[in-house]
């Protein structure tokens, strides 16, 4: 309250506005059954994974590793209430990760989770996709290293294989620090030994249920996922841009990060601080494996961004003279992301709503639903049963480039019963003319819904639902 009552009016001013824009922010990703297209599709697997027994990818195929998946479909089991449960894992998650780094780097676990989940407007931090998993995971593998013991190493491996097991960039975000903290401490030969035991262990854990089911499943599994990798592998503009795009987002914390090299790196004593190297190798870390994905999807940046967080946290325990100057960049960028970021959840939450989900639900019910580059998140929402394991929107095209018609006319020759398109997909061309004509033979439109942005255009949310006709 003391710090408080020193504001000017002005100051005070400013920090009430914002308080109102962060609440309506936090609001506006509460009231939303999902903000991301990507959580309730791994849901959808999670689900087939815990309740009907089914191991990837023999219900729903992605790309994805598989523990990503059983995460959240234990989340989606212990949520009650569906609404807002993406952006509570996220909380949850932003919380534990502030609270194992402020025990490593002596920082205050609430600034850090303040500034994850503000600034972390820019990237996406609040919708809960596997980046803020991710970071949860990769501080717990740094927290057991940093004083190793037998039990500990061990245990770091099993959760780095875990953690890698989310999304295979996390292996080249904790490679330099795994390194540094391995040959940083005594008995290294003895340290790399029973880390690499651990992970084999967390391996054998992690696929032990397709070891005990059908080996060769396993198999399949890692066939599955290279054959898709290498024909969703990103173009070199893709590449470029990706690159391009970090860079800038980058620039917004340089003051931040040449402040922290000055303090931490540079600094006037005989030995730098482990920690501090540490924490370096891991911002170093995170850009690279931003960069390795080759795909400018903001969730990625979260693994560089949270240990700027930390960074940011420890600067503000010992300021520098033109403090607030260092912070004005990072300001800017919060408060548009998080006026970004809230407009777009209103929009989407809009959209949601405009969708019967009950009475689509019950359309199709009894059977199964083809999608034919219609929104996935529908199936999510109106608990349909999916007909073709590609049921993202673009992974059939994806997956079989020239040859998607015919695997979609392979599809509707075995008779789904329902199938779903994107709204007026025949008449722009969104959906083959052989496929349209095959549809519009057996099939019978039996709900639509069309959303209009305000630009005018259609939201791809909009969709056409098919019945097939009886005797057909």
């Amino acid at each position: 309250m003391l710090a408080f009552s020193k504001l000017t009016k002005s100051q005070a001013s400013y920090l009430f506005s914002f308080g109102i824009v962060f609440i309506i922010y936090l609001i506006s990703y509460i009231i939303s059954p999902f903000t991301s297209n990507d959580t309730p599709f791994y849901t959808l697997i999670g689900r087939s994974i815990l309740q009907d027994h089914v191991l990837p990818y023999k219900y729903i195929f992605d790309h994805k590793p598989f523990f990503s998946f059983v995460l959240y479909g234990v989340w989606d089991a212990l949520m009650p209430i569906k609404t807002g449960m993406f952006t509570l894992l996220a909380l949850c998650c932003a919380a534990g990760a502030a609270t194992v780094a402020s025990s490593i780097w002596k920082t205050n676990r609430f600034l850090v989770f303040f500034i994850l989940i503000t600034t972390g407007a820019a990237f996406k931090m609040l919708s809960g996709n596997t980046g803020v998993l991710q970071i949860f995971f990769q501080i717990l593998v740094l927290y057991l290293l940093q004083y190793p013991s037998f039990l500990r190493i061990i245990l770091s491996g099993v959760i780095t294989a875990f953690a890698v097991n989310i999304n295979y960039l996390t292996a080249e975000c904790l490679s330099l620090p795994i390194i540094f903290l391995l040959y940083h401490n005594k008995k290294i030969i003895f340290n790399i030994f029973f880390f690499i035991f651990g992970v084999f262990s967390g391996l054998f854990i992690l696929f032990s249920p397709y070891l005990y089911s059908d080996p060769l499943a396993l198999i399949e599994y890692f066939q599955q996922q290279k054959q898709f990798l290498a024909a969703y592998s990103p173009s070199f503009t893709t590449r470029l841009f990706t690159v391009i795009k970090l860079f800038c987002y980058v620039l917004f914390f340089i003051p931040v990060l040449y402040v922290w090299v000055q303090q931490n790196i540079f600094q006037k004593q005989e030995r730098i601080d482990p920690n501090s190297i540490l924490l370096g190798l891991w911002f170093v870390s995170g850009l690279i494996a931003s960069c390795i994905s080759g795909y400018p999807f903001e969730y990625y940046y979260i693994l560089w961004f949270f240990p700027i967080t930390i960074m940011i946290a420890q600067i503000i325990k010992k300021p520098e003279k033109n403090f607030k100057w260092f912070f004005m960049p990072i300001a800017i960028l919060t408060l548009f992301s998080v006026v970004d970021s809230t407009i777009n959840n209103i929009i989407k939450y809009r959209n949601i709503h405009a969708i019967d989900y009950v009475k689509m639900a019950s359309l199709t019910k009894g059977g199964s639903v083809l999608n034919i580059r219609a929104l996935q998140t529908h199936f999510y929402m109106a608990d349909l049963k999916n007909f073709d394991p590609y049921l993202f929107k673009e992974h059939i095209d994806i997956a079989f480039g020239s040859r998607a018609a015919a695997h979609y006319m392979h599809d509707l020759e075995q008779k789904p019963l329902s199938v779903l398109l994107p709204y007026q997909g025949c008449e722009i061309g969104a959906v083959e003319a052989t496929v349209c004509h095959y549809l519009h033979e057996n099939y019978q439109k039996i709900y639509e819904v069309k959303i209009v942005k305000l630009s005018g255009k259609i939201d791809h949310f909009s969709f056409e639902l098919y019945k097939r006709k009886s005797g057909a």
